[in-house]
C-alpha cells in the first residue's frame, strides 16, 4: 500500500472515530478504537526505530489511551444512552414502567393506623384553642 494512501485512511479512520467519540455515538467502540489506533501508532512509531527519548513519546501516547478508555467505563448503560449527542436514542436502554393502583384496606390490627385515625378525631379541637396560633381562622 502506497505511503499516501495508508496515511489518508489512518487520518481518517482517527478522524471519524474521534467525532464518534465526541458525540457520544457508539462510545464504547469510539474509545476503543481511538485507544487501539493512538497506542499501535505510537508503539509503531517510538520502538520501530529505537532511539533515546522515545519513552516519553509513548507514555505520553499511553496516557491518551486511558483516559480515553476512562471516561467512558464511568458511565454505565442509562449513562451512555443520555451522553449521545447524535440523537440515536435505543429504547432498550429505558425500562418501561407499568403503574399498579393499590387501594389500601381497613386494618385495625395496625398500631400506627389506629394511631392516625384517633389524631385525626381530636384535630377538630385545636380549631377551638384560642392559645393556637396555627389554628385557620
Amino acid at each position: 500500500m502506497p505511503f499516501a494512501l495508508a496515511d489518508f485512511i489512518g487520518t481518517t479512520v482517527l478522524f471519524l472515530a474521534s467525532v464518534a467519540f465526541m458525540m457520544g455515538t457508539r462510545l464504547r467502540a469510539a474509545a476503543l478504537t481511538i485507544a487501539l489506533f493512538v497506542l499501535g501508532s505510537s508503539l509503531v512509531e517510538n520502538f520501530a526505530p529505537v532511539e533515546a527519548g522515545s519513552l516519553s513519546a509513548f507514555w505520553r501516547d499511553l496516557t491518551l489511551a486511558c483516559a480515553v478508555l476512562l471516561s467512558r467505563s464511568s458511565l454505565d448503560s442509562r449513562g451512555l444512552a443520555q451522553a449521545d449527542l447524535g440523537g440515536t436514542r435505543r429504547a432498550q436502554h429505558l425500562r418501561h414502567v407499568r403503574p399498579r393502583r393499590v387501594t389500601p384496606t381497613e386494618d385495625a390490627s395496625r398500631p400506627l393506623r389506629r394511631h392516625l385515625g384517633t389524631l385525626t378525631r381530636t384535630a377538630g379541637s385545636a380549631r377551638e384553642d384560642p392559645a393556637n396560633i396555627f389554628a385557620e381562622s
